[in-house]
């Protein structure tokens, strides 16, 4: 005896469907070339992904896949990763990309890493500082040598 609610008169089963599909939530596919560019490059020890452009909910799941590429090359190299992420050129970071920073900044440093924001602009900075994860993410105008 299972529960079924009744919607307009009928009811309806709560089963799940076979097509895996079907069932999994939707993710906006990343779309880099209309919203976000990610430069990918290494100085003085750091990964550096140069990020241009918005960071939103649409563009968050490509920075993602970045950062998890990098923590993947730290872990088979068999070092903490060190990722700085160079803001300079981004427009926008709404609250999925505010999210994708605490999430990366909780991954990396989990498992002894470092996550720099480098530069970012006025707007992202008094975001921060508003939200409070200023007290959590390092934010500095320049990589240290």
């Amino acid at each position: 005896m299972g529960f079924a609610p009744q919607i307009a008169g009928k009811s309806r089963s709560m089963a799940h469907t076979a097509d895996p599909a079907a069932s999994t939530p939707s993710i906006p596919p990343p779309r880099p070339a209309e919203g976000l560019h990610v430069d990918v490059g290494h100085r003085h020890g750091w990964t550096v992904l140069g990020l241009r452009g918005e960071l939103d909910i649409a563009t968050t799941p490509f920075l993602h896949r970045h950062v998890n590429d990098t923590m993947r090359t730290a872990a088979q190299q068999a070092i903490p990763p060190q990722v700085a992420l160079d803001l300079t050129d981004l427009l926008l970071c709404d609250s999925s990309g505010l999210n994708l920073l605490i999430r990366a900044w909780k991954q990396i440093t989990t498992i002894g890493g470092r996550l720099l924001l480098l530069n970012p602009r006025q707007h992202l900075r008094e975001t921060l500082a508003r939200t409070g994860l200023d007290r959590y993410l390092t934010i500095i105008a320049a990589l240290p040598a």
